[in-house]
């Protein structure tokens, strides 16, 4: 890999998959933009801090299988922004990942009590209804 090139690591959410980044793979692919998809989503919503474990795991072996010596960029949404920044700002001791671009998509820094509710057959359509348009954009679809 040549130094100019900085892989991309995005880390999905919650009770999510690496599907939910279907809309950007493409733009990246067209950009040429080289990139890998850490899924946690079989974890059974295991420790958070045992999952930064492993993306960092992950992050070390990608820089080493392409040589990659720099910085890489990572993008992730919801909880793996908290485990992407738990692995940068606490645990990360030994390694010192270079990142030089973090981006952190709806965060949830302090937890969210309603992650839960956007999941539950219950209640998540009618709060799609509600939010369509406003704050959620029509096309959005939480399989993805």
């Amino acid at each position: 890999m040549r130094e100019s090139k900085r892989p991309v690591i995005l880390v999905h959410g919650w009770k999510s998959s690496p599907r939910i980044w279907s809309r950007l793979i493409p733009r990246l692919e067209e950009s040429g933009i080289e990139y890998y998809l850490f899924d946690h989503s079989k974890k059974n919503y295991s420790d958070p801090l045992l999952i930064a474990d492993e993306l960092g795991e992950f992050i070390a072996d990608i820089q080493s299988r392409t040589g990659c010596s720099g910085a890489v960029d990572i993008v992730s949404h919801s909880l793996g922004t908290t485990i992407t920044r738990y692995l940068l700002e606490v645990a990360d001791t030994k390694r010192r990942f270079k990142v030089r671009r973090f981006i952190g998509i709806g965060p949830v820094n302090r937890a969210s009590t309603l992650a839960e509710l956007f999941n539950d057959d219950r209640y998540a359509p009618e709060i799609f209804r509600t939010l369509a348009g406003v704050f959620v954009p029509k096309e959005f679809s939480a399989a993805e």
